[in-house]
């Protein structure tokens, strides 16, 4: 039998596809995404999901009304400005 890629390079792969479902997750968590769905994906479709997860915007869903900035969906005030805002149920 004929290996085209070896032993090791296997090993590389694995470590390379397992890497790509951590670092979605990183990245997924730091958005507030769901980090658990996009770790599955990473590990499935490794640097595709990871490509997919760094485009995808933030998981923010309010803007404050006083700075007009984002802020997160469970946000009861602002971190910028301090004010007190309206969360999204």
């Amino acid at each position: 039998m004929i290996e085209v890629f070896g032993e090791m390079s296997f090993y590389y792969i694995i470590f390379l596809w397992l890497g790509c479902a951590a670092y979605c997750a990183h990245i997924a968590k730091a958005k507030e995404l769901n980090y658990i769905w996009w770790a599955l994906g990473g590990l499935f479709f490794g640097v595709v999901a990871l490509i997919a997860v760094s485009a995808t915007p933030n998981g923010w869903q309010n803007t404050c009304p006083h700075c007009c900035l984002g802020v997160s969906g469970k946000a009861t005030a602002c971190p910028y400005c301090t004010r007190e805002i309206n969360p999204i149920k």
